[in-house]
């Protein structure tokens, strides 16, 4: 979300199911908004950092483009498209980024 209406800042929010965890823990979890989560979690698979940081790539995906980079017609179609990895640069979305 933008910061008030008149800012270009942005304000990352709904952590309602965050929670800490660290290395040593096994945390599985089946949760999440489905464009955003990990191929860990559709696969039930343990959590880590690097399921944060990939959120956070598509975060940015959609934040450069206005697209979404794995959002499918069903959430099945979603979850097939976060596992196969099928995603593009397609140039459309991307012609006011740069390089």
């Amino acid at each position: 979300m933008l910061l008030d209406r008149n800012s270009q800042s942005i304000k990352l929010i709904d952590f309602g199911l965050a929670q800490r965890i660290s290395e040593k823990e096994d945390i599985r979890a089946l949760m999440g908004t489905a464009e955003f989560i990990a191929p860990e979690v559709v696969s039930y698979e343990r959590l880590s950092l690097a399921t944060d940081m990939w959120s956070i790539g598509v975060i940015t995906y959609i934040l450069l483009s206005g697209a979404s980079p794995f959002l499918g017609d069903s959430q099945q179609e979603t979850y097939h498209n976060i596992t196969a990895l099928n995603y593009e640069f397609d140039q459309e979305y991307f012609e006011n980024a740069s390089d």
